[in-house]
């Protein structure tokens, strides 16, 4: 080894000014390429390290590092960005304690979709223990006080099926009416269906006829989560059942409704 330091040293006092500049410029470069390649494997923050994969997606990796200054900082919004991050893998490796921990940091200061997305957690035992009682009591929240839009339908279908909640037609039909007016089309279309058949109701043809109708618009977003939804169909089947005069009774309630909106 001292022999080659010994030629290394006299290489470089041989060679001319300018060959030694270039010399220590390609040392230079060559070191501060290891540094990278370094810092970008081997940091010791494991929350930060990044597979092959991710390390493609610079502006992941970047996101997921803002969101973790904002998140350490306790801002609630930053904690449901880098929890997602967490959740999916993106731009940090999955891990969903961390993300579990952070939708609940961000949902106890009132955010409103770290709150749901925990009642979706519970519900499908993500990354945590399937329990429909939790997952109806984050539901709850984020439909009362959070006002969300589907929080509200998934509570409805909660107390329509009686999961994690007693079994409550009326319960029901007031979280699926609060999604419904806000143009959620399952909601609408299910809320028809309660109105055409009495489902907890007062057999209702004209409110039937109203949220039936409003589905229809979005005909293929309802069937996509349930084959047999057709509000298309039912709206057909429903007009059968109506005379002239509460069809027409029908279309200016329907259009009272949407100058309302």
């Amino acid at each position: 080894m001292p022999g080659f330091w010994t030629f290394s040293i006299s290489f470089f006092r041989a060679l001319p000014p300018r060959g030694k500049r270039i010399l220590l410029a390609f040392i230079v470069f060559i070191l501060l390429t290891e540094i990278a390649v370094w810092f970008v494997f081997h940091v010791s923050d494991d929350e930060i390290k990044l597979t092959p994969l991710q390390i493609l997606n610079i502006q992941e990796y970047s996101r997921f590092k803002s969101a973790k200054t904002g998140a350490e900082k306790g801002d609630a919004q930053a904690l449901y960005e880098m929890a997602t991050m967490y959740r999916s893998g993106a731009g940090v490796s999955k891990n969903y304690n961390k993300a579990v921990k952070s939708f609940i940091q961000s949902a106890k200061q009132g955010h409103t979709q770290s709150q749901y997305v925990l009642g979706t957690l519970y519900d499908k035992g993500e990354g945590v223990p399937q329990s429909y009682a939790r997952a109806a009591e984050w539901y709850e929240i984020a439909a009362h006080i959070g006002n969300h839009m589907e929080a509200q339908y998934a509570l409805a279908n909660f107390y329509f099926n009686g999961r994690g909640v007693p079994h409550d037609y009326l319960m029901a039909i007031k979280w699926y009416r609060k999604a419904a007016g806000k143009g959620h089309p399952t909601a609408q279309y299910l809320l028809g269906t309660f109105y055409a058949e009495g489902w907890g109701v007062e057999r209702d043809f004209l409110e039937a006829y109203i949220w039936f109708s409003l589905a229809a618009r979005k005909a293929d977003q309802v069937k996509a989560e349930k084959f047999s939804y057709n509000p298309v169909q039912s709206l057909k089947t429903l007009k059968l059942k109506m005379t002239e005069v509460q069809i027409n009774s029908a279309e200016r309630a329907l259009a009272e409704w949407q100058a309302d909106k």
